[in-house]
């Protein structure tokens, strides 16, 4: 079940897997994913939502946002200054411009920080996951010292991914790494057990 595969080898593969999916695949199947989000329990108990504004190819979470402001929960996007990501309180599109790599970003005004807690729900990007959890972003790091910081605020973390993003097989992660609770893909929702974790 293991191959002999780096975590670049698997980042540079399936980053061109996504990229090939074109525009009516990426809402069709980011569509499929956001039923499925809207369904749990994680979602419909937590009272604000930190998710990152997609770029590109990534699952469309414009549609996640603008549901968020539909029923009034809260919703907070990061924002990298230097080595650290923050995560800031929006109320519309509004309050994002174009920032780091020219993703949109918040204002950053210190009077919208988020800090999360319990009643969070963390919405993480990646370009590859296997179902045990592990994951692989995009290098910086950002997502695994953001949840390091704030662990005993004891939130939970959903990855959202297209199922051509699953790897079937293991990835090779370090101590570092953090693994989300749950993985919601437009085929299934996976709930990681890190006890189950073949190493």
């Amino acid at each position: 079940m293991f191959e002999n595969i780096s975590k670049n080898e698997l980042r540079i593969k399936y980053k061109g897997i996504r990229n090939a999916l074109n525009v009516a695949t990426i809402n069709e199947l980011s569509d499929r994913i956001m039923d499925r989000l809207y369904e749990t329990e994680i979602f419909n108990t937590s009272k604000e939502i930190l998710t990152f504004i997609n770029t590109k190819s990534e699952v469309n979470t414009s549609k996640l946002i603008n549901h968020c402001f539909e029923i009034n929960k809260k919703v907070a996007v990061p924002k990298v200054m230097g080595d650290e990501m923050k995560f800031y309180y929006i109320s519309s599109f509004k309050d994002v411009k174009p920032g780091t790599m020219n993703i949109l970003e918040p204002n950053g005004n210190d009077q919208n920080l988020c800090i999360p807690s319990k009643d969070s729900l963390m919405i993480m990007p990646g370009l590859v996951f296997d179902k045990y959890g592990g994951r692989i972003g995009y290098g910086g790091g950002f997502y695994d010292k953001y949840i390091d910081k704030y662990s005993e605020a004891g939130f939970l973390k959903a990855a959202l991914c297209f199922y051509v993003q699953i790897y079937h097989g293991i990835i090779p992660i370090e101590k570092n790494d953090i693994s989300p609770d749950y993985i919601i893909t437009d085929k299934e929702i996976i709930r990681i057990n890190n006890s189950e974790r073949i190493l």
